[in-house]
């Protein structure tokens, strides 16, 4: 199967940024590199302009904009209303909101009074592991933390998604929160972030997310994937995204691009090309939910 085989595709994790107008600490010249390694590269500016030239000829239908670690969230949710304005991208955006801060209901009240409306949630980077490069925040069970859940409790009156960022031994706690705030929707990350390298990476991931599938608020996003394979290899690929989805099923799966991040490994359309051999044996209806549909779902796009 070939990419041409999809119609139309929506994005459902993508990130843009404006290194002349905004701070991103993580792409500054002399910031050192990522879990993924060097990303001079990237250390860019990428606007959407740039992102429809990296498409190279799929039809984009809509794609969800994730806060990009920008240091002025405000900033960068006003800069993304007038992309969307000037270019029709993004057609919906993930901000950040600190949920412990004591003003994350004044945060979250602005986004959602918003005139664009472009807002469908929020993404906290909840990310801890024992090797510091690893880390997006301070602790590891911040997820347990009273005040963290004060302001996720928050999320559901204003019909927010909470994307979620965690590592393997963090879904435990990610079950809980599912089950404390079953009227929230969470929209786990790249596939769960299975990192290979620890010697129980791969029994712990598999734990967590049979786990976590088994909460009817959690979707997934089959995003990111090159802690497994950086060249999207799709025999190396298959098993875990053929479980993961096998486990959440195609109602709460969906692709992310994770551009431009994704573009030190692997073009967008090789990622769906590589998807679709690895799904080559589904039915067209599943491939629309997992291309399509289900974020069109989860983030209410038009």
């Amino acid at each position: 199967m070939t990419s041409q085989q999809i119609a139309s595709i929506v994005d459902a994790h993508v990130h843009f940024w404006n290194l002349g107008r905004l701070s991103y600490p993580w792409l500054a010249a002399d910031a050192p590199p990522r879990p993924f390694g060097d990303h001079g590269p990237i250390k860019r500016s990428y606007q959407p302009d740039d992102y429809r030239i990296d498409l190279h000829g799929l039809t984009l239908e809509a794609c969800v904009h994730i806060q990009a670690n920008c240091a002025d969230p405000r900033g960068e949710t006003l800069w993304l209303e007038e992309c969307a304005q000037r270019t029709g991208l993004p057609t919906a955006l993930i901000a950040f909101v600190d949920l412990r801060h004591p003003r994350a209901e004044e945060e979250l009240e602005w986004l959602a009074a918003r005139p664009p409306g472009l807002a469908r949630g929020v993404r906290q980077l909840l990310n801890w592991h024992d090797e510091p490069l690893r880390r997006a925040t301070d602790r590891f069970d911040l997820m347990d933390d009273a005040a963290f859940r004060s302001g996720f409790a928050r999320l559901e009156r204003h019909g927010f998604v909470f994307d979620l960022g965690c590592l393997p031994a963090q879904l435990q706690m990610a079950c809980r929160l599912a089950d404390d705030f079953p009227g929230v929707t969470m929209a786990l990350n790249h596939l769960g972030w299975p990192i290979l390298s620890d010697s129980d990476g791969v029994a712990r991931w598999r734990s967590g997310m049979r786990d976590l599938a088994r909460r009817p608020n959690v979707a997934l996003k089959v995003s990111g994937l090159w802690p497994i394979e950086r060249r999207w290899a799709p025999e190396r690929l298959r098993p875990f995204v053929r479980d993961a989805i096998d486990w959440f099923g195609f109602d709460r799966c969906m692709y992310g691009s994770n551009f431009p991040i994704e573009k030190l490994m692997t073009p967008v359309p090789d990622q769906v090309t590589t998807l679709l051999a690895i799904l080559d044996d589904v039915s067209g209806e599943e491939l629309a939910k997992f291309f399509k549909i289900t974020a069109q779902r989860v983030y209410r796009l038009p």
